[in-house]
Formats: C-alpha cells, structure tokens, sequence
C-alpha cells in the first residue's frame, strides 16, 4: 500500500474541532463491481466533517441515533478536513489510520474504471457517509467500482463502401416524465479510414448510436464579409474556414453550406435539390422511435454496432424574420421535428443565420413536418452558439438582453416559432415574427404561526423558470421577490415551464405556486400569453417522513433505498424533471432515512435494494413498484416515522 500526500498542507491540516482524540480506523477493499475481484492500484480520497459542536465546543456524538443521520456529507469547505491519499494494495485493500470521530466520505479512481464511492452499489448511483465514533474501527467497508463500456462498428453508405470522418454519438437512456429520453453521453467518436468507429468510456446502460448531421448554413454575403474582414454579426468558432466558404463547404445559390466532417452526399440533382445523409440510428432508421436500443453492462464491448446511411433529397426553405424594431440580423433559427416536446432525444436538423435584413435560407432540408425556432437576446449570454452536429459550431450575435441589477432579464427577449410542413416543393415565403417576451408575475403569501420574514430575506429567495422539457433549449429564465413580495420574472418564450422556489427563509417550506388552480411549481404551466397572478404560498408547517429500513432479519439495511410517489397512475407520465412528488433517498449504512419537506397527498412508499432504483421512474417500474409497496396519505404538517422492510421488485 502507498500514501501520497496531496500537498504539504494535506497532512498538517487540524482535524475537525475539538477532535483531540484520534484512534478511530477504517479498514477496507475495492471490489470489481462486474466480476468481485479485488482492485489493486485504486487511489482512496478520504474526506471528513465533524460532528455538531456540543456545549463546550468539542466535537460530540449526535444526539439523534446513527440510523437518521444524514447519508450525503454537508459541503463545508471550512470545517471539513482532506487525508492524504493512498494506493490499494495488489488485493484491493486499503488502511486509514488516525482518525477522530467525524462523518467521511470515501472515494475511488482508477484509470480504465468510473469512480467509485463508499455506499455505492451500481454505476452512477448515490454514495453514503460513514460515521466513526471516538476510537471506532470500522473493518468492512466495501468500495465498488464499474469499468466503463464501449460500442464500435462500421458505417457504410448507399454503395457499401466506408464512410471515413464523420461523428458518431451515443445517447443514453435516462428517464423523464415516465418516459424514456436519450441524451449525448460522452466524448463523440470519429470514422477511420476502414469507416471504423469506437465510442469509449460508457456507463452502463441503456444507448441509441447514430450518425449525427445537422445542416448548417449561413448568407454567401455574410461569408463574403467574413473573408474581406468587414463587420459582421457573425462570429464563427470551430468551422472558421467552412463556414466562409472553404474547403468543406458548398454554395448553393446565395447560401454557403458547410459541410463540417459530415459525409458528403452525391452531387445536386439537375433541378439543383441537394442531396444529402441526415441523421441515421443504428443499425439504418432516421426516426429515434425505431432505433435499435443497446445494453451494455460493466466491461462490455460491443462491436459490429454497424450503421448504414442513406442520402436523401433535400428542399429549399427561404423567408424572412421581422419583429417589432429592426434589429433582426445575426439571429440564429433553427429547425427541430415538431414533435420535439413527445421525441426520446433533442435532434436539431438544420441551422442558419439571418443576414443583416432578416432573411434566411435553409438549401438543404429533407422532407418533413418542423418547427422553426427563433431567439434574440438570450438572458444568458448576448451570443447563441448553433453546432453542427458533426463536431463544428459557430455562434449568430443578438441584441444583448437587457439585465436589472438583480440578474433577471427584462421583455428584450423575442422569440418566433411556427410549425412548417416541407414537402414536395421548395418554400420561398415563409415569415417569423419575433413576439416579446412573456411574463410571469404574482406574489407570496404565509401561511403560519411565525413571523412572517423580513422583505430583505425574502429578495434572496432564489426564483427560477424552467422549461418543463428536457429536450428545450430554452435557458431557465432567473426571475426575483421584491420586498414587498411580489414576484417577477421577464422574457420567456411560449412554452412548458415550472417555477423552481429555493432556499426559502428559516422555518418556512414552499408549500405551491398556483396559477388558474394549478400547482406550476409541480405541474408544467403552459405558458401562452403572460400569466399574471401567481400564489406563492409559503407556510411553516413541515412534512416528512423518516425512519428506518430493516432486512427480513430485523437489522438495519443499509443497502437500500427508498421511493415514495403518487398513487395516482396518472401523475406517472405526467411530472415534470424535478417534480417534489417524486422522491428517492438512499438510506445510511444503518438503515436509517429522512425526506423532507415533501407536499401532502396519497402516496406508495417502498424500500428496494440500491441496485433495482435505477431508473425507478419509468411508467412500467412504477407499475412494479407499486405492487410491493405500501400506501402512504400524508396531511399538512405530519412527520410521520416509518418501520420498512427491504422489497424485491418482481
């Protein structure tokens, strides 16, 4: 076993206060979580947070028992103390000594596998705190780690001869609304010379594999203004020379579409219609519904994951993009399925800019039913970045958004969006109006016994807007109380949104947000015109539930986790991202858990084994779940404590 200290300091640093004491120990073993054999050359980081301070200011054992404490390490970067790291010996084994009583978390890293923490039992999955007392020793930690999967093949084209050079991504399934959705996932692979692909690195899952492309085009005049060095609204990243009209792109009439490292498609037909390889999923579908789902565990390495692209002909969309001032140059619009909201995956098809006077062409779109998207002054940045898709960018410039001195954006957003069916014919009149921002106002109100908080606190709660769905690319839009408690947030484009209310004043819960007799801070609130009159209902009252899980032995289970979610189906496919009724806690290594504040209903709660909670969400799961778990009615205030034994999900 080596020690490797982090820095000279790493060492001297004092332990948590009062900690005079330091005979605690911890003894343990990383373990291959795929094959259980011993781990040698795994680094341990080791990081500890005392106890909360007693009456003489030394540092003492909690007065709750172990079994509730909490199993995430509070991030207290001043009182929190960093060992020096060390090197598992060839058997996995790993010794730390000296050690006062405190809370630590444990960690592993080892090139070639994903990282590992104590309490960990699948990749990805939530890790735990080990308590250890005054002169403790703790012989039986156990660390798991994962080695990542890899997926490679070979695409081909419409003749079968390899494609070399383009983008190969994998998305992988994660869960939202009961629903599955796809998201990119790690580093993109590229084709060799052979059209070989190998995307490495991959947590185990679930993943579609495509060949990405995106249609990217910009005004021949832009470029034009580009290459002579004049001003521009333009400003091109990472395809510089394509864009302008280099090597890897192509005219076509007064549009220079690059071509980035996408495949490039047959020459144009005589009616001068482009042809090009659109998004293709494995193993030859353009449509995400039907591609090929692939599971790939810990180690995994799945080959002849093969793809085989086809180009398709291409129309020509032209128009123009007005709004209520003249300033609609360098504006970025791009093209999406109209089904995007419903689509498992985010899929941009085109992208272009409009030149100084609004008008915008797209040379080259496939045969489809689209949405065309269109933003000006984003509250996060004054730049919008359009990529490719097949690993170049660049970025249209738009009026900068307002901004107050709280950071919240004003009505300087615009934004277009309309539903358009590419057909047969090329399209040539085709107009966007930008449209102000919406707004989103109301006020808070206090439901409670306290003292209602000081307008001053109440300016610090944090309030933001965000898109209900995850394939948006809407920024979450900042908005603010004032003292009077009146709620404003500016500039949001129509759409399906949640209001988030954090970190609300000591001894108060965010109890709803209520627009039209919905709850929009659970709900999605479908956002088409302003939406004036929002109740902010804070109250003093606190609901939970805690207790304890316990194997069929009557011992604390500290391998488990517990869910809690609506007994009604029909909030299954239906919640948004970050919904609060749907809630997951991995206990502590004695079993122990606490979730809270969570709002009234009628709910089931189960403990499963860690490694069943993975993508617990899913609408099917749910279904599973719920044949093993109890009903749980909680009303306003209750604190409930509860006696939970381990479920298999069948």
């Amino acid at each position: 076993m080596i020690v490797i200290g982090l820095s000279a300091a790493a060492g001297q640093q004092p332990g948590p206060a009062g900690s005079d004491s330091r005979t605690g120990l911890i003894v343990g073993q990383v373990l291959d979580g795929g094959s259980g054999r011993p781990v040698g050359g795994a680094l341990i980081e080791i990081v500890a947070a005392p106890f909360a301070s007693g009456a003489g200011g030394s540092a003492t054992t909690p007065s709750l028992p172990a079994a509730f404490l909490p199993s995430v390490l509070p991030r207290g970067p001043f009182d929190a103390e960093w060992f020096p790291a060390m090197l598992t010996g060839s058997d996995g084994r790993f010794v730390i000594r000296r050690l006062p009583a405190a809370r630590y978390t444990i960690t592993a890293a080892k090139p070639g596998y994903l990282a590992g923490a104590y309490g960990r039992r699948r990749p990805g999955g939530a890790s735990q705190v080990l308590l250890l007392g005054d002169g403790q020793k703790s012989g039986a930690v156990r660390i798991f780690m994962w080695r990542p999967a890899s997926i490679s093949g070979v695409v081909i084209d419409e003749a079968g001869e390899p494609v070399v050079g383009i983008q190969i991504r994998a998305m992988r399934r994660g869960i939202v609304a009961g629903q599955r959705r796809f998201a990119y996932t790690g580093a993109p692979g590229w084709t060799d010379d052979r059209g070989m692909y190998r995307i490495a690195g991959l947590t185990p899952g679930d993943y579609l594999v495509a060949a990405v492309s995106t249609q990217v085009s910009v005004p021949a005049s832009t470029a034009l203004e580009m290459r002579q060095g004049g001003g521009s609204s333009m400003a091109i990243g990472e395809i510089g020379a394509s864009a302008a009209g280099g090597a890897s792109s192509i005219r076509v009439a007064d549009s220079i579409l690059t071509l980035g490292r996408s495949a490039i498609g047959p020459a144009p037909s005589s009616d001068a219609h482009v042809y090009v390889y659109p998004t293709t999923f494995h193993p030859n579908t353009s449509n995400p519904v039907r591609a090929a789902v692939l599971t790939v565990g810990s180690g995994d390495e799945r080959e002849g994951i093969d793809l085989h692209i086809r180009p398709v002909a291409t129309r020509r969309v032209s128009g123009v993009l007005g709004g209520a001032d003249s300033q609609v140059g360098g504006i970025a619009i791009r093209v999406v399925p109209e089904d995007v909201e419903d689509s498992p995956i985010d899929l941009e098809v085109a992208s272009t800019v409009t030149s100084r006077t609004g008008t915008f062409t797209f040379p080259a779109l496939p045969v489809g039913h689209y949405l065309f998207q269109a933003i000006r002054g984003l509250p996060v940045a004054s730049t919008t970045t359009v990529h490719t898709g097949s690993g170049g960018s660049f970025s249209a410039i738009g009026t900068p958004g307002t901004r107050t001195p709280f950071g919240y954006g004003l009505t300087s957003i615009w934004w277009a969006s309309v539903p358009l069916a590419v057909g047969r014919d090329d399209i040539d009149n085709l107009s966007l109006r930008l449209l102000p921002g919406l707004r989103v106002t109301g006020r808070a109100e206090f439901e409670g016994t306290r003292q209602k908080p000081a307008g001053v606190r109440l300016m610090q709660v944090p309030v933001v807007v965000e898109p209900a769905s995850e394939t948006s690319r809407v920024p979450a839009t900042p908005g603010r109380f004032d003292s009077a408690g009146q709620l404003t947030a500016y500039g949001l484009p129509a759409g399906k949104y949640v209001l988030r209310i954090g970190a609300p004043p000591q001894g108060w819960y965010v109890k709803s947000a209520v627009y039209n007799g919905r709850d929009v801070s659970d709900a999605p609130l479908e956002l088409e015109a302003d939406a004036l009159g929002v109740i902010v209902t804070f109250t003093d009252r606190l609901t939970e539930i805690s207790g304890t899980v316990r194997k069929a032995t009557g011992s604390g289970d500290g391998d488990a986790t517990v869910l809690v979610f609506p007994s009604d189906t029909q909030a299954w496919t239906t919640w948004n991202m970050n919904s609060k009724r749907f809630r997951s806690a991995r206990v502590t290594p004695a079993g122990g858990f606490q979730i809270g504040p969570i709002p009234p209903g009628d709910y089931y709660v189960v403990a499963v084994p860690e490694e069943q909670s993975a993508d617990w969400q899913d609408a099917s799961m749910l279904d599973a779940i719920s044949r093993v778990a109890a009903p749980l009615t909680l009303s306003e205030g209750d604190k409930k404590t509860l006696d939970l034994r381990t479920r298999e999900i069948r």
